[in-house]
């Protein structure tokens, strides 16, 4: 399921980028650039999105034994601030815990 989900964004991503071009056809040449550059940005920013998505998701259902069933809805429901949130309530202190331990 991952490489087929990692496949569809990088298809979604030269997709959008042989698409620059017509879309860049109505601009100037420096708007153009200005709507690629945005363009290539948003993509960027999307797989962030998701890898942190996904890397939450794994560190909750691997680690989190209290409150799992509360966390996953947490992650899933939320959107972008449920990763968020989750790391840094509970993956980050616990991180430093186990630095400290060692």
């Amino acid at each position: 399921m991952k490489n087929g989900m990692t496949g569809f964004v990088a298809l979604a991503a030269v997709a959008t980028l042989l698409a620059l071009p017509a879309v860049g056809a109505q601009y100037s040449s420096g708007a153009a650039a200005a709507v690629g550059v945005v363009i290539v940005l948003w993509i960027v920013f999307a797989i962030a999105a998701f890898v942190l998505f996904i890397w939450m998701l794994i560190d909750c259902l691997q680690n989190q034994k209290d409150n799992k069933v509360l966390w996953v809805l947490i992650i899933v429901l939320v959107g972008l601030i449920g990763p968020l949130i989750y790391y840094f309530v509970v993956k980050r202190p616990r991180d430093k815990r186990s630095k400290v331990a060692q």
